[in-house]
């Protein structure tokens, strides 16, 4: 006993000896993986908190920075300073009532200072925001308006100078929402239309509101383009035009009339109906067709344009325009708006302390690149450190990956143990039963739905049988209708009868003599009587003989007859053949699939011996067969669709009992 014990505590002290070192390296290692642990998660934690914090002063400034960058584009033009303030001011504040983006507002400025060169004290900042204003009321977009303004500045420079460029700018915007407001027409129509006319009108001494009137009204009938190009032809047209009409369109100082004195002095001579065939060639021939065509477009609205050139002539601001757009702003745009002038504010506060971190930045990195570019050993060292550290990550990656994995299997399966357990002690029967269960009622289900199939099959095709029944004699009738059938008909039955009667000539003569015989006093009579009627036969015989090649000819043309005949009633068998065919092969091939299937199914479920309790084993009837109802019959007749299923054996009381507690009954 003491031997023993001895040897137990050498046995156990040689373990301690042997395993307290390598517990020392468990230890020693586990100690520098929660050091790498910690040193990792430290390490992710500070770069994402880096991150986030460059990101978030990246979007809080980038605001800012991209209305610095359009102001920087204005002032490359040679923009003042105290001008770029104005204009900032003035995007913020329209933003602010109208919603939109100051950023683009402040950027149109560069187009506006391209095309209109010159601009005085604040003229830059209001023809920017009333640009952006009309452009909203009118619904065009801000480049369209800006060549609108450049085009309107240059056609009437003269009047801009005169009252002040910010305040005809102001009118500008006003008018040209009224216009648009009245005539149901768009920025971008009266832009095109004043575009075409150009500064004709102007030179003939007309007035902003007179042209808005009359482009607006033309544009009711034509596009914007073609009211400025047939007012034009009509103004240049206008002196020819009185000559040709003998009328006078000038005053005294030989200025161009107001055109509702003009259309007045047309309609004295060409009346208030509608205008007749010779004054319509008149008027052609007075300002050309496209002028005329004007002119035949406000004969009739004389009085609406007079009042349309009174309502322009009223406004004298921007108010009108500015209802319009205060009408079509939207809250959460407006918000919008808000919103990013706070960060552009904000953003303008700290952007020097971003732009001079930024050129810090910059500094450190100058001599990063000369090092890298001049000294080789340094490259190849940043560039190793640089490939281990990515290796070392994917790797330590990959191995968090193969974990994560290896502990989802795991939880699976042990998720699948558990589940089977709970379904043993709730159903006393496993998943595998289940399955296999589940797998003989979906073939069961296949093979009712495949008989049912055949079943339906079989109705097609028997209904297929009487159409090729009707369709056959069908084809017999037109057989038997042709008159080629009959004559091959007669031709056969007379070439049998000539043949029967050759072969059987001796028989045939024999048995004649021996009537002849027979007669006796009437032999006379019966032989003119047999000659009467015997006499045709013989010589159509004979001339048949006599034919010679013609009856060779005749009789191969019978057999061509014959052999096409042949041919077609055994095409006709082989494509009804072919057809049926077709029809029944799938069908086969379904029903042998399934009923493969299910044999196979149900021999699978009958070899997998369900593991029951010993108590269910205890259970068990003495009249059921190992196996229980899974290694027996039942016999049972069921028809599906017109086929009949019969089994062998009528199930005993202890099968049909374990037959229940497998159902899950």
């Amino acid at each position: 006993m003491s031997s023993s014990v001895q040897k137990l505590f050498l046995q156990l002290s040689l373990i301690d000896k042997i395993t307290e070192p390598s517990r020392t390296v468990c230890k020693s290692v586990e100690s520098v993986r929660q050091a790498w642990k910690f040193a990792a998660r430290e390490f992710a934690y500070s770069g994402a908190l880096m991150s986030g914090t460059v990101s978030s002063l990246h979007n809080l400034s980038l605001p800012a920075r991209e209305f610095s960058k359009a102001l920087g584009e204005v002032e490359s033009l040679g923009v003042a300073k105290e001008e770029l303030d104005k204009l900032a001011q003035a995007s913020r504040d329209f933003t602010a009532e109208f919603g939109g983006d100051a950023v683009e507002i402040a950027r149109s400025a560069y187009d506006i200072q391209s095309a209109i060169p010159g601009l005085g004290k604040g003229a830059l900042a209001a023809f920017t925001t009333q640009g952006a204003l009309l452009a909203k009321a009118t619904k065009a977009d801000a480049a369209t308006i800006t060549a609108y303004q450049g085009t309107m500045y240059s056609i009437f420079k003269r009047e801009a100078e005169t009252i002040g460029q910010a305040k005809w700018v102001d009118q500008l915007t006003g008018k040209t929402a009224k216009a648009v407001q009245m005539f149901k027409t768009t920025g971008e129509a009266m832009s095109a239309a004043f575009t075409n006319l150009g500064s004709t009108a102007q030179l003939s001494g007309v007035g902003i509101d007179e042209q808005m009137a009359v482009l607006g009204t033309l544009q009711s009938t034509m596009g914007g383009e073609n009211a400025g190009t047939a007012y034009k032809a009509m103004l240049v047209n206008i002196t020819k035009a009185g000559k040709v009409l003998g009328m006078n369109f000038t005053d005294a100082e030989g200025r161009m009339l107001p055109i509702v004195e003009i259309l007045e002095k047309i309609k004295e001579r060409t009346g208030d109906a509608n205008l007749k065939a010779a004054d319509a060639a008149a008027l052609v021939s007075a300002f050309g067709k496209q002028g005329a065509q004007a002119v035949m477009n406000l004969l009739s609205k004389t009085d609406e344009l007079k009042g349309s050139i009174g309502e322009i002539n009223k406004v004298e601001s921007s108010l009108n325009a500015a209802e319009m757009a205060q009408k079509m702003v939207d809250p959460l745009d407006k918000f919008n708006s808000q919103l990013q002038s706070l960060k552009i504010v904000f953003g303008q506060a700290v952007l020097p302390v971003v732009n001079g971190l930024l050129w810090v930045a910059t500094l450190l990195m100058k001599p990063l690149i000369w090092a890298l570019d001049n000294i080789p050993p340094f490259r190849w060292a940043i560039t190793g450190v640089t490939v281990a550290a990515v290796l070392l990550v994917s790797a330590l990656t990959g191995m968090k990956i193969i974990l994560g994995i290896t502990t989802l299997v795991k939880n699976f399966s042990n998720s699948f143990r558990l589940l089977n357990a709970i379904c043993y002690k709730t159903l006393g029967i496993s998943l595998k039963q289940i399955w296999a269960w589940t797998v003989q009622k979906t073939v069961m289900l296949a093979e009712k739905s495949a008989t049912l199939a055949c079943a339906l099959a079989q109705k097609v095709m028997s209904l297929s049988l009487w159409h090729t029944t009707a369709a056959q004699w069908g084809l017999n009738t037109a057989l038997l209708a042709c008159p080629i059938t009959w004559i091959v008909i007669a031709v056969a039955a007379l070439v049998a009868e000539l043949v029967l009667l050759v072969v059987y000539w001796d028989e045939i003569t024999a048995a004649l003599r021996k009537f002849y015989d027979a007669c006796g006093p009437f032999a006379p009579l019966v032989r003119t009587v047999m000659r009467t009627l015997l006499g045709p036969v013989f010589a159509v015989a004979d001339a048949i003989m006599s034919l010679g090649d013609a009856w060779d000819d005749l009789k191969s043309f019978f057999d061509r007859v014959a052999d096409y005949a042949t041919r077609i009633f055994t095409g006709l068998g082989e494509f009804f053949s072919s057809w049926w065919e077709g029809i029944v092969s799938p069908i086969r091939k379904v029903w042998e699939f399934f009923s493969g299937a299910s044999g196979e199914t149900v021999a699978g479920v009958n070899s997998a011996e369900p593991v029951l309790p010993a108590s269910a084993g205890r259970g068990r009837s003495a009249d059921v067969p190992a196996g229980g109802v899974r290694s027996s019959t039942v016999n049972r007749t069921t028809n599906y669709g017109g086929v009949t299923i019969n089994t062998s054996s009528a199930p005993r009381a202890g099968e049909l009992e374990e037959w229940v507690l497998l159902a899950g009954g």
